[in-house]
């Protein structure tokens, strides 16, 4: 956040495995040793779930914070 920087993308469908490729993306900003946190809101791709915990997983085992806005919030 130090360099106010903000970074998206624009796609037609936005599915969990396009978001995957967003955060992949993210990551190859910034040297894996640096945490990176990624604000989310509660859109069902961005979502862990017991059903399909990709989202999670990655994040783990790739030194990123994911942060969750509440849920009904702006």
């Amino acid at each position: 956040m130090g360099k106010d920087k903000l970074h998206g993308h624009i796609k037609p469908v936005k599915k969990r495995t396009h978001f995957l490729e967003f955060c992949r993306y993210l990551r190859s900003l910034y040297p894996p040793e640096i945490r990176i946190a990624i604000v989310l809101d509660n859109f069902s791709p961005h979502l862990t779930t017991k059903k399909d915990s990709r989202v999670g997983d990655w994040a783990s085992a790739n030194n990123v914070e994911l942060a969750y806005t509440p849920t009904n919030s702006s």
